[in-house]
């Protein structure tokens, strides 16, 4: 048998646990490294980095202790950022508090690995048949005769693991399809989201897509749910029904931020926590790409905590010299717990009407001063990323995002002023390192304006009153048949279709603690210019 190099880690205190496995995997034929001899306090020394990095997989055993050693952690960082396939096995005993599971940051993505039963991981690994599995790979049968008879005989079992609630879901789909003289209709799949669970269902040629469509009322009562979405996956040639799950997951901003795809994201990309697909799947915007947002959907459902995500995403990654934000909340209410944060430009949260208005003729002369600074710098430096790459640490550009959270408001006060604005902003914006998002719960025609809708492509539609609304927002309906509490549609340049999300939820106490901590570690970073601009207008 091939020898495989194996790095196991461990807290020098669980020893007595760990050094028989080790010894029972080594009898086994398995070549093994771990960190003996390295005591706590004990500088962590480069070799083990060499020796991971050359491993062919990683067993971290964890525990209280294994938690508490800076040397543990230094090696379930590194393996993660080599992207090492990993066991877990938890030692006896171990209940890991959420503050110590907290602590580990983005090595929570470790912990997917757990076992199901701590005694049968013990068994197998100490007689190696986790790892041979892992190395080798399933032998396929021997005996081509017994594996053709055995594939008939279980020809009858179902093999596409339909839950008992899915197989009952499938079989009223099915029935009603039937009922309306659909035949051969049939759900081949279904997958589970936070929010929803899709069924794909595949129709006959010639089945009008169109007549299934008009149909929603009809399955929203047939399944007793409020709503039903029907969707056209053209790519695969079906039909998706999403329907709403009894007991919806919440889905944390924390699991979201914790994970690879945010905290490897480049600087430059602005990344931001959009929550998760119908179907599960952790899903990241780029503000440099998406460049402007609106945001739209009635009150209470789930707007301001979207915005919260978004807002901590970017404080949490970003120091104040980096990014700059200019907040305007004439509703006094939801950016109040920002007061005092070191990223905002003009050193307050602005709610009063008029200055509102005023900041936005600020953003447009900054970027046209931003426009000047490139044109002198030469060397072709046409954008704020390659003006930056050419200059010192002090000299740099941050980056500033503009967010009102009742658009609605300013419209009222003056909409020729505020559209002017915005526009003008919307249109230069991008180069000179600028982006805006806005928010309303009153979409209509006259808030979101022809001219608004043309610059900023990217939308992110909340539950709404009426399929007119849902049509001003995102130009398609859908959206007056969503769920409440952060259930939205997100359209944008890349996919015309609109993508049904499930924003991420942050508590009050959780952003307190990221506001406070963001406070304490970094000096203001006020922009007199803005502030002597505001001033003048009052």
């Amino acid at each position: 048998m091939e020898r495989k190099y194996i790095f196991v880690s461990y807290a020098h205190k669980d020893g007595e646990q760990v050094l028989p496995m080790i010894s029972a995997l080594r009898s086994a034929g398995y070549e093994v490294w771990y960190d003996e001899g390295i005591e706590a306090g004990t500088e962590w020394p480069e070799y083990i980095g060499e020796k991971l990095v050359g491993c062919s997989l990683f067993l971290a055993c964890i525990s209280e202790n294994a938690m508490e050693s800076i040397n543990c952690r230094n090696e379930i960082h590194l393996a993660i950022s080599k992207k090492k396939e990993m066991l877990v096995a938890y030692l006896e005993k171990t209940e890991l508090s959420p503050g110590m599971e907290l602590q580990l940051g983005s090595m929570q993505a470790i912990f997917r690995y757990r076992h199901a039963s701590e005694e049968s991981f013990f068994e197998e690994m100490t007689s190696a048949r986790i790892l041979r599995r892992i190395f080798y790979g399933e032998e396929p049968p021997k005996d081509k005769k017994r594996a053709s008879y055995l594939t008939a005989a279980l020809g009858g079992l179902s093999k596409s693991g339909f839950t008992p609630e899915q197989r009952e879901v499938k079989k009223k789909i099915e029935a009603l399809l039937e009922s309306f003289k659909i035949k051969n209709a049939e759900i081949v799949s279904a997958e589970e989201g936070p929010t929803v669970t899709r069924y794909a269902l595949r129709i006959e040629a010639g089945v009008p897509v169109r007549k299934i469509m008009n149909l929603k009322a009809d399955f929203a009562l047939a399944l007793g749910v409020m709503e039903v979405r029907l969707v056209p996956d053209y790519g695969q040639g079906l039909l998706c029904v999403e329907v709403p799950k009894k007991d919806r997951k919440v889905v944390t901003l924390g699991e979201l931020l914790f994970a690879d795809e945010y905290t490897d994201a480049p600087s430059e990309t602005l990344t931001v926590a959009m929550g998760q697909t119908a179907l599960g799947e952790n899903t990241y915007g780029e503000l440099s790409k998406m460049v402007h947002i609106l945001v739209g959907g009635a009150t209470g459902m789930g707007k301001s905590r979207f915005l919260h995500g978004l807002l901590i995403s970017l404080i949490a990654k970003y120091t104040p010299k980096e990014l700059q934000f200019l907040l305007l909340d004439p509703k006094t209410v939801e950016f109040m717990p920002y007061a005092g944060l070191p990223h905002l430009l003009a050193g307050e949260v602005l709610t009063d009407l008029k200055k509102g208005v005023r900041a936005l003729q600020w953003v447009v002369g900054e970027i046209n001063r931003r426009y000047e600074l490139f044109k002198s710098a030469g060397n072709y430096c046409f954008n704020i990323d390659k003006y930056n790459a050419q200059k010192s640490t002090e000299e740099k550009l941050p980056k500033i995002v503009v967010v009102i959270d009742e658009l609605a408001d300013y419209m009222a006060l003056d909409g020729k002023t505020t559209e002017k604005a915005i526009c003008a902003i919307a249109q230069k914006a991008r180069a000179a390192g600028v982006h805006l998002i806005l928010a309303t719960a009153r979409p209509s025609a006259d808030v979101i304006t022809g001219m608004l809708k043309a610059n900023i492509p990217t939308r992110v539609a909340f539950r709404v009153s009426t399929a007119i609304d849902s049509n001003l927002l995102l130009d398609t309906f859908g959206a007056e048949n969503l769920l409440t509490k952060g259930d939205y549609l997100w359209k944008d340049i890349a996919s015309p279709a609109p993508k049904r999300m499930q924003a991420p939820y942050v508590s009050d106490s959780e952003m307190e603690s990221v506001i406070e901590f963001v406070k304490k570690n970094n000096e203001p970073n006020i922009d007199q210019s803005a502030v002597q601009f505001l001033s003048e207008g009052f």
